[in-house]
């Protein structure tokens, strides 16, 4: 049961950092503002701290940007778009989120269920 609930508040809250991040309305990277956006985790989401930082996330437009820039599968492209996800964010909110990352808590279901009712208000 407890991971049940647990599930449920991961699949919400991963809906709502997705809206959050998109509200911006256009891509980030290319300026476009497309009907479809992606959000895209700048460092790995692999900690559910980073998965729910929301300086962790950027706007990409979902075809040219997302998957066939930073999720393309030529790595050299791959490469290009991860330089311009740096460059655009800069080198002092990378180092915010590398920081975040090291010390990132663990988080509990009670955790993240304050997160997600935080983004519900």
């Amino acid at each position: 049961m407890k991971n049940t609930a647990r599930k449920k508040i991961k699949n919400k809250l991963d809906k709502a950092w997705s809206a959050k991040i998109r509200s911006i309305g256009r891509c980030e990277l290319c300026g476009s503002t497309v009907n479809q956006l992606n959000a895209h985790h700048i460092l790995m989401k692999k900690s559910l701290f980073m998965r729910y930082y929301i300086p962790n996330g950027i706007s990409l437009c979902a075809y040219k940007c997302h998957a066939g820039g930073i999720h393309s599968p030529d790595f050299d492209v791959q490469k290009e778009y991860t330089k311009k996800i740096e460059d655009y964010v800069g080198e002092e909110r990378l180092e915010d989120l590398r920081e975040k990352k090291r010390t990132a808590p663990k988080l509990s279901t009670s955790d993240l269920q304050d997160i997600l009712n935080k983004w519900l208000k």
